[in-house]
Order: C-alpha cells, then sequence, then structure tokens
C-alpha cells in the first residue's frame, strides 16, 4: 500500500472527498479545471488536498493553495503532467491539510509491529559460518524479538553425489546471551551453511512516498482507525480546544480504538514465538 492510498482512504473517513474529471490542463502542470466545480466552489484558499487518480501523475498528491470557480491551483508542479480526462479526488480543508494526513498515517507506522526476515549468507561473511559453531551474533538490525530460528540443513539422496536443494529446517535448541544467538550443541549445525531469523521489527514511518511502501502486514482498518483517532487529538490539543465537534469525533475515535485493542490488533497478526528447548 502506497502512501498516497493511505492518505487518501483516511481523508475519506475523516473529512469526505469529493471526484472530478479534468476538463483543461497544461504546462506548467500546476493548475487544471473541472466543470463539475462550477458555481459551487466559490474562490477557496484553506489548503486541501489533491490526488491524482489516473493520467500519468497517478499515485501522486499533494496541497490546493487556492480555487476559485471551476480552476484549482497546487502548491507543487507535477512534472509527470495531467491531461483532460483524469480523474482527481479533492478534499477540502475542513479540519486536516496534506500534512496533517501524513503526520497521522507516519505516527501509527512509528511503532506498528510488523514481522520481518534476516537471512545471511556463508559467503558473506564465512568467518560466522565455522564447522560446530554454535553462537551467532546478532546483526544491529535484527530486535531481540526473535520469534523463529531456521538453519540450513543438507539433503542427500542415494545415489551420490545426487543432491537436492538445501533447505531451511526450524531450530528449536537456542537461546539469546544479550545479542548472541547460542544454538544447542545437540542440534546439528555441522555444514556452515545459512541461518534464517524471523524477528519483530517496528514499521516506521514513511520517509520517501516515491519508493517506500506500507508493509501489506498493516491492518489497513487499524492504521485508519487509530490515524483518525491522531487527527482529533490533535485538532483538540492544537488548535480547537473547546470545539464540540472535535471532542465528539475524538470520543468516537476512542471507542473504536477500545474496541481494536479487545480484538488484540495488530499483536495477533504476528508469527508465535516457537516452543524452543535448551540444556
Amino acid at each position: 500500500m502506497r502512501l498516497f492510498d493511505a492518505t487518501l482512504d483516511l481523508a475519506r473517513f475523516a473529512q469526505g472527498i469529493e471526484t472530478h474529471k479534468i476538463n483543461t490542463a497544461g504546462s506548467p502542470y500546476n493548475k487544471f479545471s473541472c466543470s463539475s466545480l462550477s458555481a459551487k466552489l466559490g474562490e477557496y484558499t484553506h489548503g486541501g488536498t489533491c490526488w491524482f487518480l489516473s493520467g500519468d501523475s497517478e499515485g501522486k498528491f499533494g496541497t490546493i493553495v487556492r480555487g476559485r470557480e471551476q480552476v484549482i491551483e497546487l502548491a507543487d508542479t507535477y512534472t509527470d503532467g495531467f491531461a483532460a480526462g483524469d480523474s482527481v479526488a479533492l478534499s477540502w480543508f475542513h479540519y486536516f491539510n496534506t500534512q496533517n494526513l501524513i503526520n497521522a498515517i507516519n505516527s501509527v507506522l512509528y511503532n506498528y509491529p510488523i514481522m520481518d526476515i534476516y537471512e545471511d549468507t556463508a559467503e558473506e561473511n564465512p568467518q560466522r559460518y565455522k564447522q560446530n559453531q554454535y553462537e551467532y551474533e546478532l546483526p544491529d538490525e535484527v530486535s531481540l524479538d526473535i520469534r523463529r530460528v531456521e538453519i540450513q540443513a543438507k539433503n542427500f539422496h542415494f545415489p551420490f553425489p545426487q543432491t537436492l536443494p538445501d533447505t531451511f529446517a526450524d531450530c528449536h535448541y537456542w537461546h539469546l546471551e544479550g545479542r548472541t544467538l547460542v544454538i544447542d550443541p545437540k542440534w546439528i549445525y555441522k555444514w556452515g551453511g545459512r541461518i534464517r531469523i524471523h524477528y519483530v521489527r517496528q514499521h516506521g514511518p514513511i520517509l520517501d512516498p516515491e519508493t517506500e511502501l506500507i508493509s501489506e502486514q498493516v491492518d489497513k482498518t487499524y492504521l485508519r482507525e487509530m490515524a483518525n483517532l491522531w487527527l482529533w487529538t490533535h485538532e483538540i490539543q492544537m488548535k480547537h480546544k473547546d470545539n464540540p465537534i472535535a471532542v465528539d469525533m475524538y470520543n468516537q475515535a476512542k471507542m473504536k480504538e477500545e474496541d481494536l485493542l479487545k480484538k488484540n490488533i495488530p499483536e495477533r497478526n504476528l508469527m508465535p514465538k516457537d516452543i524452543v528447548y535448551f540444556w
């Protein structure tokens, strides 16, 4: 999922959007007109958001700096351009501008737990993979919340020297000493093969929406609801402490949060830790 999709979904939920077709556009690509806005828009200068739903700029979104009658002016120029017939989604700035939407999504993603896999190779780190090696120093990116350890196993089949591709087998005989993964010697680990570690990490914010995607492990409903709670909390704290609408929306969002917590989201989507044994 893109930040584009997440912010659009959040805006649709939190304050509503409109969809329109572009009628005229030209270089520089920071303005377009929509006849469906005729006699409706008036003059608008409050910092709404525009998402390009189709055309050469599909997937891009940004801030509206001015709207008057049928013409929308954007804060940025879109080098890929857009043309008549392209579809756009517009969210007029009621409470939340483009940066608010981005900040809300990233605030949820910052601590959102997801599963990741680290896999090393003997070729890259031969000093780590000696015969009968039973200790492995965790790379910096691997957290201590390890759910599964797998070790490369050899498959030998008659007639020799026929072999099948190496596979990974779950290792249930390990423990941690600080950041050192210790494999019990009773577990056969003689071949200097690769190790694969399944661990929990924080998703982290999307800093470059052009190249970074939101993990498919992220629960979309949770992301929307918790980002919506962030928006209304921010609204109350920063701008309209006495706004009864903001307080009502905040209270509704808190009820949704309680419901999601009862369902144990997002933790229930993580891999359970394997049963491990060590003597």
